[in-house]
C-alpha cells in the first residue's frame, strides 16, 4: 500500500542560544508539540489515517 507520511517541522531546539534555562525550555517546547501531534494521531482510528487527517493533526495542534 502507500503509506500515509507527514513533516511537522519543528525548530531545532539544539540550536538555541541562551542561557541553560532558555535552551532546556526550547526542548520542552518541541517535546510538547510531538506529543500533542502523537496524541491526536493515536486517537485516530486507523482508517482515518490519510494524508490529509495527518495535516489536520499539524493544523489543530
Amino acid at each position: 500500500g502507500q503509506p500515509a507520511t507527514a513533516h511537522w517541522g519543528f525548530p531545532d531546539p539544539s540550536q538555541v542560544q541562551g542561557s541553560d534555562i532558555e535552551k532546556k525550555a526550547a526542548f520542552v517546547e518541541v517535546m510538547n508539540g510531538l506529543k500533542k501531534r502523537l496524541d491526536i494521531l493515536a486517537a485516530m482510528p486507523l482508517e482515518k489515517l490519510d494524508s490529509m487527517s495527518l495535516k489536520e493533526i499539524h493544523q489543530k495542534a
